[in-house]
């Protein structure tokens, strides 16, 4: 008993210890380019991802869609001053130059370059004759290269809209982009004032081709977008599709039109709705954020002094859809694959027989785009399934292997929604999580359409799954479920929940092996800020790990915390613990120490490994100190930059493999040069 409680001791302690030394940098890849409404919703919104690409080297292009000019009424073209971009009176077209000038001055600050810029013309064609001009400003000076694309439509709230055809369209002067969208309307762009750009007119057509042939000009790689569906959970504006229209209609547009070659990544983010998410970025980050907000802010006197609605915005960033950390898994044989979604659609890369890294190669088409979290399984006969949210019908899909360690079929197979009947809004679910009975047959968990848990379940090993179980556990349930089976055969899960402002950790477990739920009421945490991670030390006790919250003071937010139990499915710790970390954003990937238990060979020191994505977009790495014990402090700089959150998985041998993915799609992996719990890890190999 007391060998027992030593260890459990020694699981609460945090070690400081030397590491291996950090491993090379490898060089940022990547074109970024952002679809944006308002000329401050990508500083706001898509911040501080935005600083750390440019800090990485990374060219980036913001399209603004509309000019912002609000409820502004028509009238003078005649420039004003940059102090007088705050004063009453401006016109629409003053108004926009105004806005203008503060996005261009944030980008400037942002850069760490003096506000000087270029502007150029630029023609987009489509080659069937059709054609529209842009305008493109560039910032001058050493560094990467940083554009700012103005197309100039009208802002939602305009009621001086300029239709271009007032015979067909019947639909009213204000929210444009929402019945450009929505209804067949026709815009005129507006000339903000000394600009030299006529206007053009554009219906959805029009600006699906315009959005493409910048596309295919910048070559972008990952587009970031608003949210193309905002959870109908949160209090910000309903009548306004959940969240402000321009928002959201400039995200579908930007997405749909991106069905391009070379199929880039999709990053969507949340908008005014973070304000019902937990504040997550350190005080560095906040103030950094903050300070280009406010060059931005000196020239829009619509925003007031330390207006609280946009303070409350730059303290927090949320990706729509995380990623997650599980895109990656073992064949039957022991070798890994891995997978990602491009532009809707499944890629994946695998070891041949040798180890050598093959691919990427596209799967079937799924019958729609894909949200970019997934979750894979492998079937009791050995084949691998992914499984996947579908967007244009909230459907969970899947695919899998033919046969163990080959192929896949030429299909998807949908699972349905758990909230089939409500229609409308409900049928919201999030990205699902899998995870083994003891008997071998796969389960399924997801937020469900009214922020609880639902599950559906194989009927028999390698077949298909039931109908859908309401576990319960609402309405707070985030998106980013975890879900393991534990060293006595119950599942357990675990998920980020927000209930009346105050996050938490809502933990579910099966009463026995291959059967029901019951939710356990008193699992201690900090309060998180993002969905929780689960690995399992040597010991068979289970280490839960989750991003921190601010508690108002930013003094924690985006340090990594744990739970952990004191005995294998026995309850946890009372005591959570701060892990410290290099702050960031989104889910901490862990991987389980290996073990005979799951299928590895018997291995030296087997340990927990995490691997985070830290507050400059690169990646940072701990390791518990002994098995079952403490972890590294501090966390160890592993290098690549990457936009996502990383993955890692165990091979044949007991290695442990960490991957990302580059700003450029390609895939980058590491690994332990030996199945040991201290054994160092290769530089990263870019695939």
């Amino acid at each position: 008993m007391l060998v027992r409680l030593l260890l459990a001791l020694a699981v609460g302690s945090v070690v400081a210890a030397p590491q291996a030394a950090a491993l090379p940098t490898v060089p940022a890849t990547g074109v970024f380019l952002q679809v944006v409404a308002h000329p401050d919703d990508d500083i706001l919104f898509m911040n501080p991802d935005l600083r750390t690409a440019l800090a990485a080297g990374l060219p980036a292009t913001t399209v603004f869609l509309t000019a912002g000019e609000a409820d502004r009424p028509p009238g003078s073209r005649e420039p004003v001053s940059d102090t007088g971009c705050r004063n009453a009176g401006l016109s629409r077209e003053q108004y926009a130059d105004c806005r203008a000038r503060g996005a261009r001055a944030a980008w400037s600050a942002m850069a760490g370059r003096p506000n000087t810029w270029t502007r150029a013309a630029l023609t987009v064609p489509d080659g069937t004759g059709w054609s529209r001009q842009v305008d493109v400003d560039t910032l001058a000076g050493a560094g990467p290269v940083v554009n700012l694309v103005w197309v100039n439509l009208p802002d939602w709230a305009d009621v001086h809209d300029v239709k271009a055809d007032p015979v067909n369209d019947l639909t009213g002067p204000d929210a444009s982009l929402y019945h450009l969208w929505a209804d067949g309307s026709v815009r005129r762009t507006i000339t903000p004032a000394a600009s030299a750009r006529p206007g053009q007119t554009y219906g959805r057509a029009d600006v699906l081709r315009l959005l493409s042939g910048l596309y295919q000009h910048f070559q972008p790689t990952v587009v970031r977008v608003q949210d193309v569906e905002p959870d109908a959970r949160y209090r910000q504006n309903p009548a306004w599709l959940n969240d402000h229209s321009d928002h959201v209609i400039a995200a579908r547009l930007a997405t749909e039109a991106a069905a391009v070659t070379p199929r880039p990544r999709i990053l969507g983010y949340r908008n005014y709705n973070l304000l019902d998410a937990q504040v997550n970025l350190e005080a560095a980050e906040q103030a950094g954020k903050q300070a280009v907000f406010d060059r931005y802010a000196a020239f829009d006197g619509l925003i007031g002094p330390n207006d609280p609605f946009y303070g409350g915005l730059v303290q927090r960033e949320y990706q729509r859809w995380w990623t997650g950390t599980k895109w990656v898994d073992r064949n039957l044989d022991g070798r890994l694959q891995a997978f990602a979604v491009f532009h809707g659609r499944l890629r994946t890369w695998w070891q041949a027989p040798g180890g050598a890294w093959q691919g990427p190669v596209e799967l079937a088409d799924p019958g729609g785009p894909l949200a970019p979290g997934l979750s894979l399984a492998r079937n009791q006969d050995g084949r691998l399934e992914v499984f996947a949210l579908r967007l244009s019908d909230w459907a969970v899909v899947t695919t899998y292997q033919y046969e163990p360690n080959g192929g896949w079929v030429n299909r998807w197979d949908s699972l349905g929604n758990p909230n089939t009947g409500g229609g409308g809004p409900v049928s919201q679910i999030g990205q699902p999580v899998v995870t083994t009975n003891q008997d071998g047959r796969i389960q399924l968990f997801v937020k469900n359409g009214g922020g609880g848990i639902s599950t559906t379940y194989q009927l028999a090993n390698n077949s298909g799954f039931g109908g859908w179980v309401d576990l319960g556990g609402g309405p707070g349930i985030q998106d980013g479920l975890a879900a393991t089976t534990n060293g006595h055969g119950e599942i357990e899960v675990f998920a980020y929940t927000v209930n009346a402002g105050i996050g938490a950790i809502h933990h579910i477990y099966q009463l026995a092996p291959n059967g029901g739920f019951a939710t356990n009421p008193t699992f201690a945490e900090f309060e998180p800020a993002g969905p929780p991670t689960v690995a399992t030390s040597a010991d068979g006790t289970l280490d839960v790990f989750y991003r921190l919250a601010s508690n108002n003071t930013a003094a924690n937010a985006g340090r990594v915390a744990h739970t952990w139990q004191w005995e294998m499915a026995g309850g946890s710790t009372d005591t959570p613990e701060i892990l410290d970390g290099d702050a960031g954003v989104g889910p901490v990937a862990a991987v389980s120490a290996p073990h005979p238990r799951d299928g590895y060979p018997a291995v030296a020191d087997p340990r927990i490994v995490l691997l985070e994505r830290n507050r400059t977009g690169t990646m940072s790495m701990t390791r518990q100190t002994v098995p079952n014990g403490g972890y590294f402090n501090p966390w160890t700089s592993t290098g690549p930059y990457s936009p996502t959150e990383p993955a890692m998985a165990i091979d044949a041998s007991g290695r442990i493999f960490a991957f990302t993915l580059a700003g450029d799609g390609r895939l980058l992996v590491s690994h332990q040069t030996t199945p040991t719990g201290p054994a160092p890890f290769t530089d990263w190999e870019v695939i």
